[in-house]
């Protein structure tokens, strides 16, 4: 494991804080804390590398050994209500604020997650002495331990829906978007007070197809012919100082690719198209565009974007 040397030299306590169940579709988020020495429980790291059969063994120890732990949940009336992300926060905070209480100032309190994040400001303003390492899960001692501790915990709740909910799967998914959770959700429908509102309505409600939809949607299930597919290329490099490095990159790559024979994947035609048609559409026509770009006899651009 990748120690950060600052945070083992600390010579107070550290607690780490991790949260679960962030991208579930069903269930409650999860955050827990913990204070517990550097190796005190062998085989700590994040629980995302934890098979499951071990990650109650090794949370049981955890909590046996630990000097604390802490576990704050919001459910899925809380979750529908204010979001995920501010849940997680008001969680965070909460045993942040405890640590603090427990340990007093000199306690140094972690948790894993971008420092820059809108939840690390929300967090920040109610618990300065609060410090976000990115990847900590994987290289803080306590924040992986926080993090076997918080998906016990969940799994543990959502695996007792199981018992109200048959034939729903919770003890396996856990409340997450799997192939199976999500073709039982389709036939069945969300359980209120049980799946969460937001990420539920984006699988069962259609958007509607616009007319710009359609067109992409047209667009990625064809393929341009060579001559089409240099046209294209031709036309964003013809702007190259305008692209920005990756696409200046990308098209160099693909000319190269053309000029020697090579045929294109249909991902890498659907980039060049997007990055081609930007370039048209901010800094004018060219006539290169309109000579040769088509696909079955029909021109590659609409008459809208010509």
């Amino acid at each position: 494991m990748d120690i950060p040397d600052s945070y083992r030299d600390y010579p107070g306590t550290i607690v780490g804080i991790d949260e679960v169940g962030m991208g579930a579709i069903a269930g409650p988020v999860t955050v827990a804390a913990v204070a517990i020495e550097w190796g005190a429980v062998s085989g700590v790291r994040d629980s995302k590398r934890v098979a499951e059969s071990r990650r109650g063994y090794l949370a049981h120890e955890i909590r046996r050994k630990a000097e604390w732990t802490g576990v704050a949940s919001r459910g899925v009336a809380d979750v529908n209500e204010r979001g995920v992300n501010r849940c997680a926060a008001e969680c965070a905070v909460e045993l942040a604020l405890a640590a603090g209480e427990r340990f007093g100032d000199a306690v140094c309190v972690l948790m894993d997650g971008a420092p820059d994040s809108s939840m690390a400001g929300y967090i920040r303003k109610r618990v300065p002495r609060l410090e976000f390492v990115q990847g900590g899960d994987s290289s803080v001692y306590q924040i992986s331990a926080a993090s076997l501790v918080a998906k016990v915990h969940r799994d543990a709740v959502v695996t007792g829906y199981d018992s109200a909910w048959i034939g729903w799967g919770f003890g396996k998914h856990k409340g997450y978007g799997t192939e199976e959770h999500l073709a039982v959700l389709k036939r069945a429908g969300p359980i209120e007070g049980v799946h969460r509102r937001k990420p539920v309505n984006k699988i069962l409600v259609k958007k509607p197809r616009t007319k710009r939809r359609i067109e992409e949607e047209r667009t990625k299930t064809l393929e341009l012919s060579p001559a089409g597919a240099k046209v294209f290329a031709d036309v964003a490099w013809d702007h190259e100082a305008l692209l920005s490095d990756w696409e200046r990159g990308f098209v160099s790559d693909l000319r190269r690719k053309l000029g020697a024979g090579c045929v294109l994947t249909p991902r890498q035609h659907w980039y060049l198209r997007d990055v081609a048609t930007r370039v048209q559409r901010r800094y004018g026509k060219s006539e290169k565009w309109r000579s040769m770009a088509t696909i079955d006899g029909e021109p590659v651009v609409s008459k809208e974007e010509d």
